[in-house]
């Protein structure tokens, strides 16, 4: 059985050229041609068909809203972006608009056909920038470890203050002064942001860094 596919843009030129591309395919049926939305969702209710190919900057009815209502009234099997706009807040709204996948302009025409039939057997069909873009929006960067924001004489005065020495003890154990270390918990709350001690040994744990607190202390002097 042959692909059936509705290709919808405003470029009559690109629209005459994919048009020919695909009457001349195999394995697709001569395509529906439509210059904007609102003829080619009228035309579609009558005819319903494999795939939607939706240029995203159309007259009248945004591609946007022509892919919703496709997508609301099962008018395609598959609904595929097909546009030049490449930033992450098209693509998003594209997406959730109802398209099943996002091509960008400019790719050779048998690449467009290929990614067109993965798309049916149910593969994700989309441009390789828009899946850099996708994975390094939603891509979480690793936080820095305690390690890598404070100073190892730092580590040493919260890591005591978290298993329970006061400022006086904690100078007792690491050879300082209690106006060194209080120094130290000023700048060790001002790096975790935080206002005070108390606050940022309570970071501290949640973080896991209380794991060594009960560690036996350096005794020599920062």
């Amino acid at each position: 059985m042959q692909v059936t596919l509705a290709i919808i843009d405003d470029d009559l030129q690109l629209l005459s050229l994919i048009g020919t591309h695909f009457e001349q395919c195999p394995g697709f049926a001569p395509p529906l041609l439509f210059n904007e939305g609102k003829t080619a969702i009228q035309k579609l209710a009558r005819r319903k068909v494999d795939i939607a190919l939706v240029d995203l900057l159309l007259p009248g009815d945004s591609g946007l809203r022509v892919i919703r209502r496709i997508a609301e009234k099962g008018l395609a099997r598959q609904i595929i972006a097909f546009t030049n706009c490449d930033d992450d807040a098209t693509i998003g709204e594209a997406l959730a608009s109802g398209a099943t996948g996002y091509l960008l302009k400019g790719m050779p025409l048998a690449d467009l056909a290929h990614g067109l039939l993965r798309c049916l057997r149910g593969e994700p069909v989309v441009s390789p920038p828009v899946l850099r873009s996708l994975i390094a929006r939603y891509r979480k960067p690793k936080p820095p470890g305690l390690s890598e924001i404070l100073s190892p004489a730092e580590l040493r005065v919260i890591e005591l203050g978290a298993a329970g020495h006061d400022c006086k003890t904690v100078a007792s154990l690491l050879g300082l002064s209690v106006a060194t270390v209080y120094v130290h918990n000023k700048r060790i709350a001002k790096k975790l942001g935080v206002p005070n001690r108390l606050a940022a040994i309570v970071k501290f744990k949640e973080s896991g860094g209380g794991a060594s607190a009960n560690a036996a202390p350096a005794t020599a002097a920062a």
